[in-house]
């Protein structure tokens, strides 16, 4: 048996079954207007349909079991859908309920409610209290085509399998932009979004100096805020620009309107406006469409009439927590309106900003003044002012709980102030969803091993946030007969174009029922403000498609009482290609408050921590098997501490711990084209292989407070890399250097951690102690650069700023200062601990000098540069000798064999001061070369002889001189 309505005449047929029993089927295929009593197992609204009621509480009916709209639904205050038995029991979950698009105006419900509210010049539409509300409950539930609910509603959903996927549920901003606009009610304008922080205006008059107001500073002034707190504030309008309208003589008398606007936030456009009205300051700005990527143009203009008229006074303007039975009222001064959405008058054309010579006298006066702070918030009530301080208690509320699926593919979801999408079984997707909400609560899980987090929530609100400060005061003197007046308008507006969209709770677990590694790849921007869960053993945060809003993803934790760890129980890889921004330190290594993926233990590393992005906080922590870093570590406070990696990949990114240290503990560690910034020391601990790239590798670091190489890596240098090294003022930098000692030989730039450059920059009265890790010690440098104190010099020549050790030696192929080389007036100074190593020529201290055989060699650039030495003692210093060193040619090395005794006479042409290796093989095809002998040359360059008289069959010999200069 079917019950039809046919153009709102109600058709009522027989009942099937026993008395008593509910029908099979409700239907309407016409018009209702009246709330019918419906008992029947099936209720659809067909397509075409309307079903329109206006009743005292939600709509329900009896005994239903599953719900369609194909048509149009309305309702006043709005719809309880679940099944609610006619016999004795509770109501229970329905089988279905399903919202069909299909065509114009079908598949459309509408919840709309009552309003309280004062009606009072100025109340803030968006302070409005409802009791609209949209419950649904019901086994399966399916939205492909629209809900519009009102500004305070509620919508509910709970359900077991809930498919949003393409519908659309939105709940109406009470303005008529997408940013904010206006809307008029009873004629009257409401503006959203913008709540009164403090409120002044009274005929009790203040004392200023006049001319002080050129210091873009008023008065302090007393004021009341949202709290009833009474207290003396002042506002500074920080470099404004100032706006004059001198308009001459009214009635005989002058009138001056002035205004002070200070806007940090380039984004806005700002003009103003004078009328014999008003002041008006008008901010234009640009927005993006969802999900167009268009721009929208967007207007919001203050008016101001206090020195204009002679009224002074405040108005009723809002409420603090409205849904509660005794609201708090707010106000502001009747003097001031925001209107949003429409620019001012276009046919005004703007002031232009200059100051009046003389503007204002310096003679002391009272005035009147008003004063207000207005809030913008992308909702329409703060979480504080309502009960509990929490956003689940504010109207404007959508709900939305699958206890088994979620599926939101396409779907769109505007939520006033709060939405909940709770499916902690496994949810679906959303992709190109288009999901908004000033807060949200996610409470996500898969079970198929992969949750993308793509387009869960839009990455910010299209919607003006901070906050402006405003400040009035109008006056009269009298100059010569003639009354001055004055109206002046301080504007500090600390306003942004958009709006954060925040995430009280971000709860997200991904299982693999096969076992199989579970990954979480969040795409979205997250800015999380209470509770952060990330339960899975890989999380990604990824990069977007060009055509997405957000270039990548983001998690912003904005609570410092969420630690990471605790935060990530099981994580074992991490894989940054976003951003990561904490407000406090984060270890980045295995749980330390909770048993991780081994449950035998609390504390392990991650296996591999990849970061392509940006990582922000207050320090970090680092412990992986694996970690590499392309991306930018920033920390404000702590220090970067790469705790202990088996292997560390650093290239292309930056470590930047601008009041902490900067700590590397690897096994093997390779760092390319890498920036450091360090506010303290730079550590190294490395035991395996530590590679830098070789020369001009782009590496350049800073050490506030002592640069160290606490263990020497089995191989490896930094001879690419350039530090600078700085002393504060009267402070003293630790050095500490594991090279090994191999003396002023070329010998200690290989596999020593020997450094290209070495920068050192002393503040006043500053120290550099060099302190070696073992029982003999040597840093290996390939120039070192001496400026600030550290170039200071005793009576004996030496560097008091420089301390080293007893058994710590400072080797380097060149120093300077101020650019010019100081290599020999530097070697053996502070106790022969600056050694010069003349015989190395590194990438940073070599010059090449082409010999008239027209061969070109490369030469220690200090040492061929010294007009003192003579290195092939030819009488004519090197500075000017076009062949100044010997080469392989000139060495002119002979063998002569003699029979009494037995021997081979070796000889050569050396250098002077040099050390001479012999070396021999007694096969062409032998692999190694044995050493024969070493000594060091006399003062002046000559021939060298080596007699071998252990020579008992055929020798083949080479000859290595390692050049050292007194």
């Amino acid at each position: 048996m079917k019950q039809k309505f046919l153009a709102g005449v109600t058709v009522l047929g027989l009942v099937s079954g026993a008395i008593g029993q509910p029908s099979q089927i409700w239907e309407n295929w016409g018009q209702v207007s009246t709330a019918p009593q419906i008992d029947a197992l099936t209720f659809i609204n067909h397509q075409g349909a309307t079903f329109v009621i206006d009743t005292s509480d939600l709509f329900e009916t009896a005994d239903t079991l599953n719900y369609t709209n194909q048509g149009f639904m309305s309702g006043f205050p709005g719809f309880n859908l679940q099944t609610f038995p006619t016999a004795v029991g509770q109501p229970t979950m329905a089988s279905s309920f399903a919202n069909l698009a299909g065509g114009i105006n079908n598949g459309v419900i509408d919840v709309n409610g009552t309003f309280s509210f004062i009606l009072a010049p100025g109340l803030l539409f968006g302070n409005l209290t409802g009791n609209s509300r949209f419950l649904i409950r019901a086994t399966n539930i399916v939205n492909n085509g629209t809900i519009n609910m009102s500004a305070s509603s509620l919508l509910k959903m709970d359900g077991q399998n809930i498919d949003l996927s393409r519908g659309e549920m939105s709940m109406v901003n009470p303005t008529t932009s997408i940013v904010f606009g206006t809307n008029v009610l009873f004629g009257r304008t409401f503006n959203a979004g913008i709540l009164d922080g403090y409120w002044a205006a009274d005929t009790a008059t203040n004392a200023m100096v006049p001319s002080a107001l050129l210091n873009d500073i008023t008065p302090f002034h007393t004021v009341t805020n949202r709290q009833y707190l009474v207290f003396n504030t002042i506002v500074f309008a920080p470099n404004a620009v100032v706006y004059v309208n001198d308009s001459g003589t009214v009635n005989s008398n002058r009138f001056v309107q002035v205004v002070f606007l200070s806007n940090l936030d380039p984004s806005f456009v700002n003009s103003v406006y004078f009328t014999p009205a008003e002041i008006a300051v008008q901010w234009q700005w640009a927005s993006p469409v969802w999900p167009t990527h268009s721009l929208q143009t967007n207007f919001m203009y203050l008016t101001d009439n206090f020195g204009e008229v002679t009224n002074i006074g405040v108005v009723l303007n809002g409420d603090i927590n409205p849904q509660s039975a005794y609201p708090i009222p707010t106000y502001r001064p009747m003097n001031y309106n925001f209107v949003t959405g429409t620019p001012y008058n276009t046919n005004l054309a703007p002031a232009v900003a200059g100051l009046l010579p003389n503007l204002f006298g310096n003679t002391s006066l009272t005035n009147q003044y008003a004063a207000y702070e207005g809030i913008f918030i992308p909702g329409t009530e703060l979480a504080t002012d309502v009960a509990g301080g929490n956003a689940t208690n504010m109207a404007g509320r959508i709900e939305i709980t699958a206890d088994n699926t979620l599926k939101l593919n396409s779907s769109r979801i505007s939520s006033l102030n709060y939405l909940l999408l709770r499916a902690t079984n496994h949810f679906r997707g959303s992709p190109n969803a288009i999901i908004s909400s000033p807060t949200t609560d996610l409470y996500l899980r898969t079970t198929n091993g992969v949750l993308n987090v793509t387009n869960i929530l839009v990455p910010f609100l299209t919607h003006p946030s901070g906050t402006c400060d405003l400040w009035s005061g109008r006056w009269t003197n009298v100059v010569n007969s003639i009354t001055n007046g004055y109206h002046v308008l301080f504007v500090d507006s600390l306003l942004r174009p958009t709006s954060q969209a925040l995430v009280q709770t971000l709860n997200l677990a991904v299982t693999n029922f096969s076992g199989a590694p579970n990954n979480l790849v969040i795409n979205d921007v997250l800015n999380v403000t209470t509770n952060l869960l990330l339960n899975a053993e890989r999380v990604t945060l990824a990069t977007n498609d060009p055509s997405a809003f957000n270039p990548n993803g983001a998690l912003n934790i904005l609570n410092d009482n969420i630690l990471w760890s605790t935060a990530t129980p099981g994580l074992q890889y991490l894989t940054n290609w976003g951003d990561i921004m904490t407000f406090n330190a984060a270890y980045f290594g295995g749980s330390r408050t909770q048993p991780p993926y081994n449950t035998n233990t609390v504390d392990i590393p991650y296996q591999a921590f990849v970061n392509h992005g940006g990582v922000t906080n207050q320090g970090v922590l680092i412990w992986a098997n694996y970690f590499e870093n392309s991306g930018v570590f920033e920390d404000f406070q702590g220090s970067i501490v790469l705790q202990q990696s088996q292997t560390a990949v650093l290239s292309g990114g930056a470590f930047d711990a601008f009041n902490g240290q900067v700590s590397i503990n690897s096994d093997n560690l390779s760092v390319s084209n890498y920036s450091i910034f360090a506010g303290g020391s730079i550590d190294l601990t490395v035991s395996g292989a530590m590679t830098d790239g070789g020369p001009f590798n782009g590496n350049q670091w800073f050490a506030g407070n002592g640069f160290s190489l606490h263990q020497k890596p089995a191989t490896g240098d930094l001879l690419g890399t350039i530090v600078f090294s700085s002393a504060p003022d009267f402070a003293e930098t630790l050095n500490y250097w594991a090279g090994e000692d191999r003396g002023a030989s070329p010998s200690g730039y290989l596999n020593n951690g020997a450094v290209g450059q070495l920068m050192l920059f002393g503040g006043t009265n500053s120290a550099f102690h060099f302190i070696a890790t073992g029982a003999q010690n040597a840093l290996y440098v390939d120039v070192l650069t001496l400026s600030g104190s550290a170039i200071n010099r005793d009576a004996a020549g030496n560097f008091p700023n420089l301390d080293i050790d007893p058994n710590m030696t400072v080797y380097f192929a060149d120093a300077l200062v101020n650019g010019q080389s100081i290599a020999e007036k530097l070697n053996g100074k502070n106790g022969g601990r600056l050694v010069w190593v003349s015989s190395y020529a590194g990438a940073y201290s070599s010059t090449n000098i082409t010999y008239p055989s027209g061969i070109t060699y490369t030469f220690n650039r200090a040492l061929v540069q010294s007009c003192t030495i003579d290195s092939n003692g030819n009488g004519i210093p090197n500075c000017i000798d076009p062949a100044p060193i010997p080469v392989p040619g000139q060495l002119n090395l002979s063998v002569m064999a003699t029979n009494s005794p037995r021997a081979n006479v070796l000889t050569w042409q050396t250098l002077a001061n040099s050390t001479n290796y012999v070396f021999y093989k007694t096969s062409l095809a032998g692999a190694n070369w044995q050493l024969l002998t070493n000594f060091v040359f006399g003062p002046i360059a000559g021939k060298a002889t080596v007699l071998d008289a252990t020579a008992a069959s055929s020798r083949y010999y080479r000859v290595r001189i390692e050049g050292k200069q007194p």
